[in-house]
């Protein structure tokens, strides 16, 4: 594991983490139980990390240092959040 985070791994992180997410995304909106058990929990979560890996692809595309990508997943995931679950997770 590197000692130091810079831009390229936040952008990976949030990748990976789409990733996952997709793969889990049916399985998440199936046992729903939290903060409402409404069968999207899931899907909400899916939207907002996708949300913020856009925001991390296009700031990394204009700015590929440390400084400008950290804060971009919050706010692409304020952006296209869904739910009360993709609050949760973008706080």
């Amino acid at each position: 594991m590197p000692d130091t985070l810079d831009a390229a791994m936040v952008r990976t992180w949030c990748g990976l983490a789409l990733e996952a997410l997709g793969k889990a995304r049916e399985s998440i909106d199936a046992i729903n139980v939290y903060p409402v058990a409404d069968g999207d929990t899931g899907t909400n979560l899916y939207f907002t990390v996708e949300s913020a890996a856009q925001a991390v692809e296009a700031v990394f595309a204009a700015h590929a240092e440390m400084a400008a990508v950290p804060a971009a997943p919050g706010g692409g995931g304020e952006a296209g959040g869904g739910g009360r679950d993709g609050g949760h997770l973008r706080v």
